[in-house]
């Protein structure tokens, strides 16, 4: 199982490669402040992704940003990306088929994994600098820790279907989170995290 893991985690961080050099296409927008209070709102059809801990936040722009899927198993594709100007690191993972993102039910809450360990649709998973002074310090990075509570979810909270294209169907996913993060090598360092995303996304068409 554990070289499972590692194999996917491999994929993973060479996708970040690849899907860096779209989100360092974001426009200027990508530096700016998300408003205090606005994090639990999703902005309509923005694609964004936010965050906000005690001691900094951002909301960067995602309209550059341009998804393939990474096939984690028979039935869920992950996303990941790495914002350039914050090195804020995500993971979401969702239904692969595309019949399967139109159901109602999956407007709901979701699991909070730890970094790059989504295993599920729905999932989500953050790695982050502790504030906006330690970007290049590897030693100040914040994970997100595995939970499922009233302060530890993945909410979807949108699903809009934009069109076809050969191979996928594209859509629109919003959702919102909070989660509790860890800091690397010091368990005692534990800082409540939430957000909001918009991102364009594609499913296979079955």
């Amino acid at each position: 199982m554990n070289y499972l893991l590692d194999f996917f985690r491999n994929i993973f961080q060479i996708s970040l490669v690849i899907v860096l050099l779209f989100f360092a296409g974001c426009t200027k927008k990508d530096d700016q402040v998300s408003p205090s209070g606005n994090n639990t709102t999703v902005p309509s059809g923005t694609l964004h992704f936010s965050f906000k801990t005690p001691d900094w936040e951002r909301n960067i722009d995602c309209n550059l940003l341009d998804f393939t899927p990474n096939m984690y198993n028979d039935s869920t594709y992950v996303i990941s990306a790495t914002s350039s100007s914050t090195k804020s690191t995500f993971c979401l993972s969702y239904p692969l088929d595309s019949s399967q993102m139109v159901k109602s039910g999956n407007l709901k809450r979701y699991k909070i994994m730890s970094i790059y360990a989504n295993n599920a649709p729905f999932q989500f998973s953050h790695k982050l600098p502790k504030d906006e002074f330690s970007l290049t310090d590897v030693s100040k990075k914040l994970l997100s820790l595995e939970g499922f509570s009233a302060n530890e979810y993945n909410e979807i909270v949108d699903i809009k279907y934009l069109g076809s294209e050969s191979a996928y169907a594209v859509f629109n996913l919003s959702g919102k989170y909070a989660m509790n993060m860890v800091m690397i090598g010091d368990s005692s360092v534990v800082k409540p995290v939430s957000g909001t995303y918009t991102f364009k996304i594609r499913t296979s068409k079955h």
